[in-house]
Order: C-alpha cells, then structure tokens, then sequence
C-alpha cells in the first residue's frame, strides 16, 4: 500500500498490516458494511408472455446481474446478451426446474443495464440464497462455489446489499482492527452521527 509519511513529506510502499500505525486522532475511516448478495442470477425469456412454459430452458440462458434495489420489488441490473433483452420482455428463473422467480424488464439504458420488476413473492432474499451465484471479481476465471459466500465478504459486513465483492476491504481481519486505536474515534451508523 502506498502511504503518505507526514514527516518526511513523501510516499513510500508500506504493508497493509501497518494501517493501525498509521492512523492517528482525527482520523477518519468508513467502513463499508454491506454484505454481498449472491446476486448473479441465470434467466430464460418467456415465449411471448407466457410464464407457464414447460420448458425451464425456452430459449437460452440471460445473465442477470442485480445491482441496487430501487424499490421493494424493483432492481436495476446489467443484463447480458443486453440485446435480446428490452422492456416488455418477461424473464423466468428456475431452480431444480421449478419456477421461482419471475420479472418483466420495465426499462432499458446503456451498456446492458435493465431495470427489472419483479413479481412479489415471499422472502425474495431466502430465494435470492437459493438460486443465485456470487459475483466473483472479474479477474477469477472460475464459478462461484459455496465457500465464496464467506470467502467474498468483509469481516465487518453486515447488512445484505452489496453486488459485488468489495476486494478493498477483504485486507482487514478481526486482527487489524481490534489493533486500531479506539481513542477519540466514533462510530457513525447509517442514519446519522
């Protein structure tokens, strides 16, 4: 990491474990604490608009990736093949092939971001755990398995949210920061100071 030594009035490569060190009263540092959803999510278009179709797989697998929540059942997501995908068109997600989900993309921007809404069913979060993969950081050329749902998180996340692993804060362990000093710091919660 490269850390700006205040006497010296210069940079230079330090550890990651020396953060705690580092810091000093008046500081500041924010914590993101969201947990990453397992919001990778493998779709079919519905033939026409009907969602009863026999097959799980009508005609080919969309990837779905939910990127922030807009509403209580509405996400914005990028969506890939993008192009095949407009708004009016009716997206079924299987498990085990059972129908367990189903959305219609109600809008459509650049570079394969859809909004999507989806039909409300109870507990969409316990199904999200069920049929959806983790969003792995680009540079892991594999499929997600069942450890990256620990793997791929902060050891401070908390609430459920986050589409992406945040690479950043997967440096620190329960180690660094108990070992950064607690005098004259806060902790700023959500709603406020």
């Amino acid at each position: 990491m490269l850390v700006l030594d205040r006497q010296a009035g210069e940079y230079r490569d330090d550890f990651f474990r020396s953060l705690p060190h580092l810091l000093h009263s008046g500081d500041l540092l924010i914590l993101n604490d969201s947990r990453v959803i397992p919001a990778r999510l493998y779709a079919t278009r519905a033939r026409g608009h009907n969602t009863q179709s026999s097959s799980p797989d009508p005609t080919g697998r969309i990837e779905v990736l939910l990127t922030q929540q807009i509403s209580e059942h509405e996400w914005s997501a990028l969506v890939r093949p993008s192009r095949k995908v407009q708004p009016g068109e009716h997206l079924l997600f299987h498990h085990e092939n059972e129908l367990v989900l189903e959305a219609e993309v109600t809008a459509a921007a650049e570079f394969g971001e859809r909004t999507i809404r989806f039909v409300p069913v109870p507990d969409f979060l316990s199904i999200l755990n069920r049929i959806g993969h983790m969003p792995l950081p680009p540079y892991i050329h594999r499929d997600d398995r069942e450890e990256d749902r620990d793997r791929y998180q902060t050891v401070f996340s908390h609430e459920p949210g986050s589409a992406a692993a945040p690479t950043a804060g997967l440096h620190f362990t329960p180690e660094i920061l108990d070992s950064i000093p607690k005098l004259s710091m806060r902790r700023c919660e959500r709603d406020g100071a």
